[in-house]
């Protein structure tokens, strides 16, 4: 009888030591599957379902809502995107690409574009053919093949661009938008710039 008493004894004290560490195995386990499961950096894109983009896919209404590193609200929509031919992760096609990057200090510029590409990694948006760009102060442009960054203030394009602006209709080889040394942008026309002097008098008239 002690024989079996001990022997019982000594199978509770065993399963005192083993069940707690069974638990905290099992918890572990748990918690790394539950950690398992990452977001893909590469592609920020939030969709109507929320599914990933794979290379046969087309995605609609896909969009992409950032800050650059000097403080500016960038805003990407599509019409839809799909990887390209050569399906590298982070470079996609879009369709009616849009672009909106709004500065520290209210204000913004407006690009649209009928096709263009993405590229996550490089940080980048090449919005392609007749690209129309519109500021919040006036200025409205018909450029082609834009280049946008994702990551600073930086718009430009080095093929003929015309515009409307409050002084008048300008045409030049070129233009630029960076950010200046305060909250906004600085936007420079260049190569040959032509302006037709016509300032908007008081109601746009």
């Amino acid at each position: 009888m002690s024989t079996s008493q001990g022997f019982y004894s000594r199978f509770v004290g065993w399963l005192k030591i083993l069940l707690p560490l069974v638990a905290l195995g099992i918890l572990s386990t748990v918690f790394f599957l539950a950690r398992a499961p990452e977001v893909d950096p590469v592609l920020p894109y939030a969709t109507p379902s929320g599914a990933p983009i794979t290379a046969s896919d087309m995605i609609a209404d896909p969009s992409f809502v950032g800050v650059t590193r000097d403080g500016a609200a960038v805003n990407l929509r599509a019409r839809s995107v799909q990887p390209t031919a050569e399906d590298v992760p982070g470079r996609l096609l879009a369709d009616r690409l849009t672009s909106r990057v709004e500065t520290r200090d209210g204000r913004s510029i407006d690009s649209r574009a009928d096709s263009g590409r993405i590229d996550t990694e490089a940080q980048t948006a090449d919005l392609d053919g007749r690209v129309d760009v519109a500021t919040s102060d006036g200025f409205t442009l018909v450029a082609r093949d834009v280049k946008t960054r994702l990551d600073r203030v930086e718009i430009a394009s080095t093929e003929p661009v015309s515009a409307q602006t409050p002084m008048g209709t300008l045409e030049a080889g070129g233009f630029s938008v960076t950010s200046d040394e305060g909250d906004g942008y600085v936007l420079v026309f260049n190569g040959g710039v032509k302006l037709i002097y016509a300032p908007q008098t008081d109601g746009g008239r």
